[in-house]
C-alpha cells in the first residue's frame, strides 16, 4: 500500500515510464519487419470495435480507449518470446488484456461515480484487483508450459510469457492513465444514466444467490457439463495431447488449492472448479466442433478463456469475502459482491469478442474465440455463483448462536 501511494504520487513520470517503454517495446517489434496491408486494416476495424463497446460502458472516450491499447505495450515487449503464436493465439491472450483493462476501468468509474478522487480510486482499484490479476495469469501460465510441454512446449512457452505481460500491461496502463484523466459533469451525468437502466438488469442477475435459483442454475452448468464431455470425448480419445488425465487431475487439485487460498472458503473454491470444469469441456467441444480436431493452438484458447474466467470469479470471491469479513451472511456478501462488480466483466466479454471478430475473415474457427469469451462470463457470473449457492444449500454453514440471532 505504501509503494501504491508513493508510485501514485509520481503518477506523471510513472506514466511517462511506461510510455517509453511501450514505444521502445514497439521499435523493437516492428523494427525490420513488413506490417501487412490486410492485418493493419483488420487491426484498425478490431480497435474500432473494441473502443465503441468500451465507451458504451465506460461513457469516458479517454478511458476507452485506454483500456483498448493498454494490453499491447505488453504484448509488444514478449513479442520475440511470443513469435511462435498462431493468431488465434495472439488474439486470446490480447482478449485477457482487453478484460482485465475493462475490469480495471470499469472499478475505477464506479468508485469516482461513488465520490472518490481519481487518484483515490485508480490506487484503490489496482490495489484490490492485483491479486486476481496476479493469480489467474500466474495459474494460466504454468498450465499451459505442463500441457504443451510434451508436444510443443515452445508454444506453451510463449503462451506462458505472453499472458502475463499482456495482463500487467493492462493493469498498470490503466489505472496509473486513469489517474491522470479529468472527469466532468458530462461524464457524471452520462456515467449515471447508464448505471440506471442497467441496475434492473443486474438486479435479475442477481437472483442466482436465491437458493431454488442457484440449485436450478447448478443443473443447467451440469447438463452443459455433460453435453460437452460427450461432445468432446470422440475427438479427445485421438489426441495425445489432451489425453493426460494424471496432469488434469493435477489441474483441478491445483486450481482447488489456489481458490482456496484466495477466497479462504472451500464451496467458492469448489463452485470455481467445477464452472471452470464445465467451461473447459463445453469450450473443447466448440472447438472440435469448429475445426474437426483439437489442435495445441486450440488448447491455448481454452486455457486462456478459463483464466479470463477465474480472473472474474476471483475478482467477484475478493469482494464477497471482504463481506464476510465484516459480519455479511454468505449470500449476502455474494450479492453485495455481484452487485460492487456490476455489468463491467459482462462488458469486458463482449469487448474482448468485438475486438475478435473481424478476424473471422481470415478464419471460420476464429468465430468460436469470441464466443468462449462469452462464455467465460457465463461461468465466471453465473455458473460460479449459483454452484456455490447450491452448495450453501446442500452443505450449509455451523453458526453460533450470536449469528442467528444477529447479536454480539
Amino acid at each position: 500500500m505504501a509503494i501504491l501511494t508513493v508510485l501514485f504520487r509520481w503518477r506523471a513520470a510513472v506514466v511517462g515510464l511506461l510510455g517509453l517503454g511501450a514505444v521502445a517495446a514497439a521499435f523493437a517489434a516492428f523494427h525490420g519487419g513488413p506490417v501487412p496491408i490486410g492485418a493493419l486494416f483488420l487491426a484498425t476495424a478490431s480497435a474500432a470495435l473494441a473502443i465503441v463497446v468500451s465507451y458504451v460502458h465506460l461513457r469516458h472516450l479517454l478511458l476507452a480507449v485506454l483500456v483498448v491499447f493498454s494490453p499491447l505495450a505488453g504484448m509488444m515487449a514478449v513479442a520475440p518470446l511470443a513469435d511462435p503464436l498462431p493468431m488465434t493465439a495472439l488474439l486470446a491472450v490480447y482478449g485477457v488484456g482487453y478484460v482485465v483493462a475493462a475490469l480495471v476501468a470499469g472499478d475505477i468509474a464506479r468508485r469516482v461515480l461513488d465520490g472518490r478522487d481519481r487518484v483515490d480510486a485508480a490506487r484503490e482499484t489496482l490495489l484490490a484487483l492485483a491479486a486476481p490479476v496476479f493469480v489467474a495469469a500466474l495459474v494460466g501460465a504454468p498450465l499451459l508450459v505442463a500441457w504443451l510441454f510434451r508436444d510443443v512446449r515452445h508454444l506453451g512457452l510463449a503462451a506462458a510469457c505472453a499472458i502475463p505481460a499482456t495482463a500487467a500491461s493492462a493493469a498498470l496502463f490503466t489505472s496509473f492513465g486513469a489517474s491522470l484523466m479529468r472527469f466532468g459533469e458530462a461524464f457524471f451525468t452520462r456515467a449515471n444514466r447508464a448505471r440506471e437502466r442497467r441496475e434492473a438488469l443486474l438486479r435479475v442477475a442477481t437472483i442466482i444467490v436465491v437458493p431454488r435459483w442457484g440449485l436450478s442454475l447448478s443443473g443447467v452448468t451440469l447438463v452443459f457439463a455433460v453435453l460437452g464431455w460427450f461432445g468432446a470425448a470422440p475427438l479427445l480419445d485421438h489426441s495425445t495431447l489432451f489425453a493426460q488425465p494424471a496432469l488434469a487431475a493435477g489441474s483441478l487439485l491445483g486450481v482447488f488449492l489456489v481458490a482456496c487460498a484466495m477466497t479462504r472458503d472451500w464451496r467458492e473454491a469448489a463452485a470455481a472448479v467445477l464452472a471452470l470444469g464445465a467451461l473447459a469441456l463445453f469450450s473443447a467441444w466448440l472447438w472440435g466442433w469448429a475445426v474437426g480436431h483439437p489442435t495445441a493452438s486450440a488448447f491455448v484458447d481454452i486455457v486462456v478463456s478459463c483464466a479470463t474466467a477465474f480472473l472474474a470469479m476471483l475478482a467477484v470471491a475478493g469482494r464477497s469475502r471482504a463481506y464476510r469479513r465484516d459480519g455479511d451472511d454468505p449470500a449476502v456478501a455474494r450479492l453485495r459482491a455481484l452487485e460492487d462488480v456490476g455489468a463491467a466483466p459482462w462488458f469486458a466479454a463482449l469487448g474482448a469478442a468485438a475486438a475478435t471478430a473481424p478476424w473471422i475473415v481470415l478464419h471460420g474457427s476464429t468465430a468460436t474465440l469470441a464466443v468462449l469469451f462469452l462464455f467465460a462470463a457465463l461461468a465466471a457470473l453465473v455458473a460460479q455463483p449459483a454452484i456455490a449457492t447450491g452448495l450453501e444449500s446442500i452443505v450449509p454453514r455451523r453458526r453460533s448462536l450470536d449469528e442467528l440471532y444477529k447479536r454480539g
